[in-house]
Formats: structure tokens, sequence, C-alpha cells
């Protein structure tokens, strides 16, 4: 256990030393420990609990026996103390402007090595971005119930389900909880939609955050980069209130996200670098846990939703990451979570058919192209030639696969699976019938 959570669990003889050595500031021996205890304890019971102080380490022990010295490890020290007797900590912009891309990591080694390792063989599974129908709407509930309950959201995971899926809204629920679960809906959906696009610029990221915040904060602010100093709760950091500064790091950060060969390496800079950054007004947390899965999308990698993820590991690792620029702990809870998740959407993939990226990023269209056919009564032997028409101004790999696909689909399309391409199931059946007596069957 991290020592920073590790500083939870304490019983009240634990409690009593770390506070004796936060108030003295150095080494102390552990009959000079005992001595400013007000607890009466045995010698055996205060080497027990200064044993598994050292263990979890919350102490540092240096030197043997009678002679040993006892001190707090350095975020022991520092998170031992509540936030408001903690030192101000200012933001620092050579976080963000000294990370030099494929030389720096965030990540540790441990963390990326399981991630790797939850992922492995999912890639050879997937064309470089997209899932099926199925698998995207799966992840797009878990990613927006997750990452609206890290925000302190009480919708349950069902009542999520039901809104996102049929529009109804849960009883005894604020209607904001409704408006944030619902703007991630559309937010991931214009993250699925952009898959294979350039997309880590400050355009794009200005959209998704408006769409994410759209009716929680002033039309104004939304998708802007903020220009008025701000307070995180429960942490001693204080991001700045410099607009350009702003500016100019968050297209820093972008930048640099995208020039990281290392997908895991890559989502891990957007998650951690768009919280400690807090560029908008409100949504920061969101922002990053959004645009952290970008890198892993379009690897083909399972995407990381953030489904149990344990979240007071991973909002204690925040405060550590802006306080001490240690990113320990957040990367243990992410790499938890993902060994977690992961399997979920390798299994999902294992029992679909392989999509291309092409599929993902022309959906709409293959929707629009699906509805035209049917609703024309374009005949099954035009079917190819209207479709190579419809995407003449793709390259011919991409054209040729969705001019098959598309023929495909018109030979499979039922009125119970119309719903797929959103086509109207009468129009479907009429179709068919049409279809039948062209035949003569």
């Amino acid at each position: 256990m991290h020592p920073v959570m590790a500083l939870r669990n304490l019983d009240t003889l634990q409690k009593e030393i770390v506070s004796i050595l936060s108030r003295v500031g150095i080494g102390m021996s552990q009959t000079d420990i005992v001595a400013k205890l007000t607890s009466r304890a045995s010698q055996p019971t205060v080497s027990r609990a200064m044993a598994k102080l050292v263990a979890d380490g919350i102490v540092i022990k240096t030197g043997e026996t009678r002679g040993a010295s006892f001190d707090l490890s350095p975020a022991a020290s520092w998170f031992s103390k509540a936030p408001h007797y903690r030192p101000e900590v200012p933001y620092d912009p050579e976080r963000i402007g000294g990370y030099v891309p494929n030389m720096t990591t965030w990540l540790p080694t441990e963390q990326l090595a399981r991630m790797r390792a939850a992922a492995e063989g999912v890639n050879q599974a997937l064309d470089a971005s997209t899932y099926s129908k199925a698998i995207a709407e799966r992840f797009l509930i878990d990613l927006a119930w997750a990452s609206s309950n890290l925000e302190g959201n009480t919708y349950t995971y069902l009542d999520t389900e039901v809104l996102l899926q049929y529009g109804q809204k849960a009883s005894g629920h604020e209607l904001a909880e409704a408006t944030m679960i619902l703007n991630h809906k559309h937010a991931i959906s214009e993250l699925l939609d952009s898959v294979g696009r350039p997309v880590l610029n400050p355009q794009f990221a200005a959209r998704i955050h408006a769409m994410l915040l759209r009716d929680l904060i002033s039309p104004e602010d939304l998708g802007r980069v903020r220009g008025n100093p701000v307070k995180i709760q429960g942490s001693s950091y204080q991001p700045s209130g410099d607009r350009t500064q702003f500016t100019q790091d968050l297209g820093q950060l972008l930048w640099k996200a995208e020039q990281v060969e290392d997908p895991f390496e890559a989502s891990f800079l957007l998650l951690t670098g768009f919280s400690y950054l807090q560029a908008y007004i409100d949504g920061n947390k969101r922002m990053g846990r959004l645009m952290a899965n970008v890198p892993l999308l379009w690897q083909g990698l399972p995407p990381i939703s953030f489904m149990g993820i344990d979240r007071s590991a991973y909002l204690s690792g925040l405060i550590l990451f802006y306080e001490l620029g240690d990113a320990s702990l957040m990367a243990g809870a992410v790499a938890d979570a993902y060994e977690e998740t992961s399997k979920n959407y390798t299994a999902a993939v294992a029992t679909r058919r392989v999509p291309k990226s092409v599929e993902l990023r022309e959906r709409r269209r293959i929707d629009e192209a699906i509805r035209t056919i049917v609703e024309d009564g374009i005949p099954e032997d035009d079917v190819r030639s209207f479709a190579s028409d419809y995407f003449q101004d793709l390259n011919d790999e991409d054209r040729d696969h969705l001019v098959g696909l598309v023929a495909e689909i018109i030979t499979a399309i039922t009125p119970e699976n119309a719903g797929a391409w959103s086509v109207d199931p009468d129009r479907v059946a009429a179709y068919i019938s049409g279809r039948s007596k062209t035949h003569g069957t």
C-alpha cells in the first residue's frame, strides 16, 4: 500500500507516533518516541507499531538496534498535515514545459508493464482504432458512469444505462446529475466518431470541453481557457490564473502527447496533465479521463473506462502529483483499474467481427447511405455503384471497403436489425418486398 493511503488506516498508537515525528521534524530514536507518548504502551507494542509503519513506507528507519533513528518518509511527512497546514504549492510551468516526449516518463515502469500485459494480444485483433457498435456502446456507458461517479454523481450504473439508452431520468436525483451523464455521452460519442483523425489540438479539446460542461457552467466559459484563479479542494496546490500561460501550456501538453510513441505513457500524460494544468474553469479531471483514451483507441487498444478504480487512491494520487510531482499512487490506481476492465473489452472483441477504422470514422455516412438505399428503393444490383459514388471523396482502399460493407449490409438487413443503422423497420420491410418482386420470388 502506498504511504499516503496507509496514513488513512492507522490505529491510535500509530497515529500518535506519526504525530510526534511530524512535530519534531528530525530523526528520533525509539526511546525518545516512547518518552513522548501519552498513551501507555509496552516496548514490544511500540516496536510492532514502528515495524508496521516502516513496512508501510510511512517511517524510514536508519541504522540498527538501539542506535536506529526513525523519521517520516517525505510523502508521509507532507500528508500527515492537513491541507491548510501544508505550504502552498504554486503551478510549475516546467512540469509540462520540461516534459520531453520519449525521454521523460510520468508512468512508472512497473505500471507501464502491467498495462501493456493487460492489453497484450488485443491490438492484434483490432484495426487501429475501432470496436463494433455494441462494444462502443458498452464503453460509452462505462466511462460516462465511472467518470461521473468520480465527480460525486449518485446515479447507479443501471440508472445511467437507462438514461443513456432510453432517455429516462432516475427519480430522486438532481437534474444536474442527469445533465452531467448526458454530456459525457455527447462528448464520448464525438471522441469515438473522431477515431483516427488528428485531434490532439486545442480546438478539439475546446469542443470536447463544451460538450462535457454544457448547461453546467456559464456558456461563455465552455471551451474557453480560464483567466482567473481556482482553488483545489483538499489540496495546497494553487493553479495559476494566467490565461496566456495556460493557453501556451495546453497547446504544449497536447502536442507532446501526440509525439509520445508509447500509447500508455501518452494516455497517462493526458490524464494527469489536464488535471494538473486546470486550464478550464471546471471539468478538468473529466477532460483528462476522456482525452486519456485518445492514444489507446487510436492504437486499437482496450480503452480505459475507470470502472472499478479506487476513488480514494485516484483522488489522493492526483493531490500527490499536484503537490509533490509524485505520480506513483495515481499510476497504481489506473493500472489496477485497467487490468480489471481491459479483459472485458478483450472478451467482447473476441466474439465480434473486426471493423476497420474507416467504419467508425464514416459511421454516420454509412447509416445515411443505407437509409437512402432503402428509402429510395435502389435495386440491389445498383447498390455497389451507388455506394462508390456516395463515398467518392475517400481514398481507393477506404472507398472499396465501404462499398463492400454497404452491399453486405443491404443483403443482410431485416426489419429486426434495421435499428442498427437507424432505418425504419417498415421501410426495410417494404424494400425487401420490392426486392423480392424484382427477382420474381
